[in-house]
């Protein structure tokens, strides 16, 4: 083992992709690594805080700086939006707080996205055979994906490099969508205060990811969700899965055989 880290699951993977949950411990276990889970995790604060509701935001944040605090293990965040919270807008939500401050700081320091985290530990299905880690041969469809890098994995953490590569190590296929760098319209609570815009930045998006095949991956929930939403509200064929899950599969650890992408 190569040592233990801290997963923070995030709100949207507990409530709504918790197969991507269990995909990314799986992925973490493959790369070595022991994955402690703590109880009662909270959310990350984004939404306060994108909202102007910092008051709420601290709050939030305090709580999960003390959560997370209890050892120096590296923690994980299977989303690069609530990576960027903690490692980038802690310090500076908590720079006045001298208690947090410095607990803020240090929690940014061991703070991951997680397939930045895992990138050069996942093995190289191009160069060798690893009977030991794969399970069964993946499945045709998922041996070629298109990928939607979020504008956190672009600006705030920016792993989105990390996010390419990976696929490409696990044998993937990727292709990236034409407009890459534009946002899907989500965008924390941007789409609930100014939903026209939002959907139609989705409907855009969902047109350039549907532009050679139906299937997409990405490692923000969030984004996800709104296109995963929209698409199946406008009747459209694409169908989104969190990175994890896509990179499990082609390592034949991917949670259950729950994984249609026409589901």
């Amino acid at each position: 083992m190569k040592g233990t880290v801290t997963f923070f699951s995030t709100c949207l993977v507990e409530h709504v992709y918790p197969d991507a949950g269990v995909d990314s411990v799986a992925l973490l276990e493959l790369c070595g690594y022991q994955v402690q889970l703590p109880t009662y995790q909270s959310c990350c604060a984004q939404s306060a805080y994108n909202s102007g509701a910092f008051n709420d935001a601290v709050a939030v944040a305090k709580t999960t700086i003390d959560l997370l605090s209890d050892n120096n293990n590296p923690v994980i965040v299977p989303s690069a939006a609530c990576a960027d919270m903690i490692i980038n807008h802690y310090p500076s939500l908590l720079s006045d707080n001298e208690r947090f401050k410095a607990k803020a700081l240090a929690l940014s320091d061991r703070c991951f996205e997680l397939i930045s985290f895992i990138s050069d530990d996942l093995p190289n299905i191009e160069k060798q055979r690893f009977d030991a880690f794969i399970h069964e041969p993946a499945s045709p469809a998922s041996s070629k994906i298109m990928l939607h890098n979020s504008c956190s994995a672009r600006r705030g953490t920016k792993t989105s490099s990390a996010w390419r590569s990976s696929l490409e190590k696990s044998g993937t296929n990727v292709c990236e969508p034409s407009y890459a760098e534009e946002c899907c319209g989500f965008g924390g609570t941007f789409a609930v205060k100014s939903p026209e815009v939002s959907s139609v930045m989705a409907d855009d998006k969902c047109k350039q990811l549907g532009d050679s095949h139906n299937h997409f991956s990405s490692g923000d929930c969030g984004c996800l969700m709104h296109l995963n939403g929209y698409a199946e509200k406008q009747g459209l064929l694409i169908r989104g899965e969190h990175i994890a899950t896509t990179l499990a599969r082609q390592y034949g650890i991917a949670c259950g055989d729950n994984h249609d992408h026409d589901k």
